[in-house]
C-alpha cells in the first residue's frame, strides 16, 4: 500500500475514532450520573424516572464504543457494514435515551451531569452515523450543510420543541394558554420548514418565491414563541427545570434570524436566475450546483409555464 493510500485511510478513520472516543467518555459520565442517582441520591433505581433504562443504555453504549475503538486500533476502517450498523444502533438508542432521560419525568430533567452526558452522546452518535453513512454524508454536504443549515436546524428543533411541549402538557394533564401556544408554535414551524425543504430539494420555483415570506414568518413566529415560552408564566421559564424546551426555543429563534437574513439579503450569490416573461418562464442553465434554495438542473431551456396559444 502506498504512502498516500495509508494517509487517506488514516484521514477517514481519525474523525470516526474521535467520535467513538467521545461516545466512550460520555457513556462513562452518563453511567456515573445514573449510578449516583440510583445508589446515592435515591437509594435505588426508580423505574418511574427511567433510571434503569438510562443505566442500560449507558452500559450498552460503553460496550459498543470500547469494541469499536479496539477494532479501529487493530484493523483500521475495514469493517464498513459493521461500522454502519453500529453507528445506526448507537444513534437510535441515544435518541430514545434523550427522550426518556431529559423529559419532564425523566431522571435527568435538570441541568446536571446526566443531562449533558445524554445530549453529548446523542450528538456524538449522530456525528458518527453521519461519517459512516457515505450517501447521507454526501447528501447533507451538498443539500443542507452548505446552503440550508439554518432551515434544517429550525425543522429538527421545532420537532423537539413541540414534542417536549406536548409531553409537558401530558404530564400536567392539561394544555391551555402558554402550554398550548408552545405546542402550536412548534407544529406550525415544523410544517412550514418541511414544505420549504421539500420545495428546496425538488428545485421547485416555490422554493425561491416562498423563501422570503417564510423567513420573515419564522422570525415573527419564534419571536412570539420565545417570548411566551420563556416568560414568567411560560412552560419553559427556566433552563434548570425545562432545559430542552428552553434551549429549543432559543435555538429556533436564532436559526430563524439566520435563515431570514440569508433569504432576504443574500439570495443572489447562490440562486439560479429566472427569466419570467409575460407567459413563459425559463430556467437559466449556466449553474448546476446546489444553491441556497436547492438544486435545479436543466441543460435545455424549457418552458415551466406553457405559452398560451
Amino acid at each position: 500500500m502506498s504512502y498516500d493510500a495509508v494517509m487517506d485511510e488514516e484521514d477517514r478513520v481519525s474523525p470516526k475514532t474521535h467520535a467513538v472516543f467521545i461516545i466512550f467518555a460520555l457513556s462513562i459520565a452518563e453511567i456515573a450520573a445514573t449510578a449516583d442517582l440510583c445508589y446515592v441520591k435515591e437509594g435505588n433505581c426508580n423505574t418511574e424516572l427511567g433510571a434503569e433504562f438510562a443505566l442500560v443504555v449507558g452500559l450498552v453504549s460503553f460496550i459498543f464504543s470500547v469494541s469499536l475503538l479496539a477494532m479501529y486500533y487493530a484493523y483500521g476502517a475495514h469493517f464498513k457494514t459493521l461500522e454502519f450498523m453500529s453507528s445506526l444502533f448507537l444513534s437510535l438508542i441515544w435518541g430514545a435515551a434523550m427522550v426518556a432521560n431529559t423529559s419532564p419525568t425523566g431522571p435527568f430533567n435538570t441541568l446536571d451531569n446526566g443531562y449533558f452526558a445524554t445530549w453529548g452522546c446523542l450528538i456524538a452518535s449522530w456525528y458518527f452515523f453521519y461519517l459512516s453513512a457515505q450517501r447521507l454524508q454526501t447528501f447533507l454536504d451538498r443539500e443542507v450543510v452548505q446552503h440550508n443549515a439554518s432551515l434544517a436546524i429550525i425543522f429538527i428543533t421545532s420537532l423537539f420543541e413541540f414534542a417536549y411541549a406536548a409531553k409537558n402538557c401530558h404530564s400536567k394533564n392539561s394544555c391551555e394558554n402558554e402550554d398550548a401556544f408552545a405546542v402550536g408554535v412548534g407544529v406550525i414551524s415544523f410544517f412550514f420548514c418541511l414544505f420549504q425543504l421539500m420545495f428546496v430539494r425538488l428545485g421547485a420555483p416555490a422554493g425561491i418565491v416562498c423563501a422570503k415570506p417564510i423567513g420573515l414568518m419564522l422570525v415573527l413566529l419564534w419571536s412570539a414563541g420565545l417570548g411566551s415560552n420563556t416568560s414568567s408564566n411560560g412552560p419553559f421559564q427556566s433552563p434548570c427545570h425545562h432545559a430542552n424546551g428552553f434551549f429549543a426555543s432559543w435555538l429556533c429563534w436564532v436559526a430563524s434570524l439566520q435563515y431570514c437574513y440569508n433569504s432576504v439579503f443574500k439570495p443572489e450569490s447562490h440562486t439560479k436566475s429566472y427569466d419570467f416573461g409575460e407567459n413563459t418562464a425559463f430556467i437559466a442553465p449556466h449553474q448546476d450546483e446546489p444553491g441556497v434554495y436547492g438544486t435545479i438542473i436543466d441543460r435545455e431551456q424549457r418552458p415551466l409555464i406553457p405559452e398560451h396559444q
